[in-house]
């Protein structure tokens, strides 16, 4: 089977518009784009409505060097150190940053998030004041 030149050049990559890679995913920090938000955001529901549905950003790198918290350490200190370790990673929406929080909650600390009051954190220092 022989490809067609139109086809050809249809898939080939287009170095001027082309965004840049990493790790096998296009990225580019520079574009925004939306990533499908949902109809109906998922989390905790302490979360409110604007930090659930935070869109994902295009170029985050989870934190791999931030340990789990369990509650055996500052929490204030905990914190600080998760939001430093997103920003490193691509995170710039602290919406976002919130919105991912539980992943990196141990499953006792977690389940502390599902005893708060519906819609009480929506901003970074409701999250602190909370903790």
């Amino acid at each position: 089977m022989t490809a067609r030149a139109e086809d050809v050049q249809a898939y080939a990559p287009n170095q001027e518009r082309s965004p840049l890679h990493r790790g096998g995913r296009p990225c580019d920090p520079d574009v925004a784009h939306d990533r499908s938000p949902s109809p109906d955001p998922t989390g905790p529901n302490a979360f409110s409505r604007a930090i659930r549905g935070a869109p994902f950003p295009q170029c985050f790198r989870p934190p791999a060097n931030v340990v789990k918290y369990t509650g055996d350490t500052n929490p204030g200190v905990w914190l600080e150190d998760y939001r430093l370790a997103c920003w490193a990673g691509g995170a710039t929406d602290e919406r976002f940053i919130i919105q991912y929080l539980p992943i990196c909650l141990g499953e006792n600390v977690r389940a502390w998030l599902d005893f708060l009051p519906a819609d009480s954190i929506g901003y970074w220092v409701d999250l602190e004041r909370s903790s």
